[in-house]
């Protein structure tokens, strides 16, 4: 059974699939183990290639699309400060308006109070703020985890495009 931190661990692969896993568990705030584990479990899932830390991207971008919001159903939170996600965040913030949804991962350096939602892994937010590219994923995903039928849909659209590098 996949784990969040293993989609933490896809999605970060899908950027820096030369890196040493050593390097991927210091900047995704995972131990080796744990790092390690998520790689196997991806490999037993599907969705990294069974030869080396190949993302399938196919299943991965099927599976974010179609299971994480199963998977990982969110977890809404108390209002509190913290570092924009989903409809929050770019690149989904620049193009709907909230009218008061704003999302936050709770979170000491966070820039906005809003209402939170759970990342998929505890570790998630302070490795989304060491990666640009992690970070729009990651809201990405949460658009489609916790938005209505607009936000999901460019959610996906723009997730999509960002796992198979046509952004």
């Amino acid at each position: 059974m996949l784990k969040g931190q293993d989609l933490l661990v896809a999605f970060y692969l899908a950027e820096h699939e030369s890196e040493t896993l050593a390097t991927g568990a210091s900047r995704l705030g995972l131990s080796a183990g744990e790092m390690h584990n998520a790689v196997q479990r991806l490999k037993g899932a599907r969705l990294l290639l069974s030869e080396g830390r190949r993302v399938h991207r196919p299943f991965l971008i099927e599976f974010a699309v179609h299971g994480a919001r199963f998977a990982f159903a969110p977890v809404l939170g108390r209002r509190a400060g913290g570092i924009p996600t989903a409809q929050s965040a770019h690149p989904l913030h620049e193009q709907i308006v909230s009218n008061g949804n704003e999302l936050v991962w709770k979170h000491p350096r966070g820039s906005m109070r809003a209402q939170t939602l759970e990342p998929i892994y505890p570790s998630a937010p302070d490795a989304a703020l060491r990666d640009s590219a992690l970070y729009r994923k990651l809201a990405l995903l949460d658009g489609i985890r916790v938005g209505g039928t607009r936000v999901k849909e460019m959610a996906t659209d723009l997730l999509v495009k960002e796992l198979s590098h046509e952004v």
